[in-house]
């Protein structure tokens, strides 16, 4: 559902002289987009390039690529271990890299040796498969397929809320344990360890079959560190409706870098039994408010306490 992209720094600077190609690029990336840009090379390395071009530029140009550069540096991801040769271009640095962990694509000028992880401005602004991605899609009920489609979303994130209300339901327990398993197989250990690392799993203390606090406090304690990573830390709360009158219901996916809605559920099944769900990308009005709603400024009133689990599988 997102996907990251390596962005020629020279292609923006093009973009900032061209007022077509400015409209059409400035919105093409970040919240509530299918597209996020990839820090290749790092933030201070862009920043640096652009303003060393400043003075080459006339003040609309200049304006035009501030705005560019805060446009897509809005959900910026970072590669931890990246290595930038500066005495090579950086269509070429992105290649190198490419083959140690894939972009989506690489979006610059030209692509001469016709590579097909490489696409071309004229590309991009024509349309291309690699380009026009799908908003929403059917995925099959199954805990790998529901991972697998929102892999770059987990993968480059450093904030993750799952919410669902009916997590760790007793009845259907394994197919909720059976997802967060596969979800968490997506993070890399060089996010999970890091100290702005952040994952929540927000439920729901509403339901009429429910278990009291105290029970579902254990059953988190006695089931979850066996299928999280070693190290990895998820912090899980129950929340009652509270005053604001909203139900828990929708099953979000909330990350620093955008958001997914699942219409079914997070209890995934083992095996592909026929069943299907719809997934869809939150617009970035959608995003924001839930956001607010269930991350900044939490409508809902907590039930009990938060529960702090650390994973224990090798």
């Amino acid at each position: 559902m997102i996907h990251e992209f390596a962005v020629d720094p020279d292609l923006v600077i093009g973009w900032c002289k061209d007022k077509y190609a400015y409209r059409h690029f400035i919105t093409q990336f970040g919240l509530g987009t299918p597209r996020i840009v990839s820090g290749f090379p790092k933030k201070k390395k862009i920043r640096r390039i652009f303003r060393d071009v400043q003075s080459g530029l006339g003040e609309i140009e200049r304006v035009r690529l501030m705005e560019l550069f805060t446009a897509l540096t809005e959900t910026l991801v970072t590669r931890d271990y990246e290595e930038y040769d500066g005495a090579i271009p950086w269509s070429q640095n992105a290649i190198i890299e490419n083959a140690k962990l894939p972009f989506h694509a690489i979006l610059t000028q030209s692509n001469p040796r016709r590579h097909d992880f490489v696409l071309k401005e004229s590309e991009a602004m024509i349309g291309d498969c690699k380009w026009d991605l799908p908003l929403g899609k059917i995925v099959n009920r199954t805990a790998s397929e529901m991972a697998k489609n929102v892999s770059c979303l987990l993968q480059n994130s450093r904030k993750i809320i799952l919410i669902d209300p009916y997590f760790l339901e007793y009845k259907t327990l394994k197919r909720w344990l059976n997802t967060l398993e596969n979800f968490c197989t997506k993070i890399p250990k060089a996010n999970y360890c890091s100290d702005k690392f952040h994952m929540e799993y927000i439920c729901s203390a509403d339901l009429y079959d429910r278990t009291d606090f105290k029970v579902f406090k254990k059953r988190c304690e006695d089931e979850l560190p066996s299928i999280l990573p070693k190290d990895l830390k998820l912090t899980v709360k129950r929340y009652s409706q509270g005053r604001s009158g909203q139900k828990l219901h929708n099953r979000y996916i909330l990350t620093d870098i955008g958001g997914v809605l699942f219409q079914h559920g997070f209890d995934g099944c083992e095996i592909d039994d026929g069943q299907t769900d719809d997934l869809n990308l939150l617009e970035k009005g959608q995003y924001i408010k839930r956001w607010e709603e269930y991350v900044n400024n939490p409508i809902f009133d907590i039930d009990g306490s938060s529960i702090h689990i650390v994973g224990e599988k090798s």
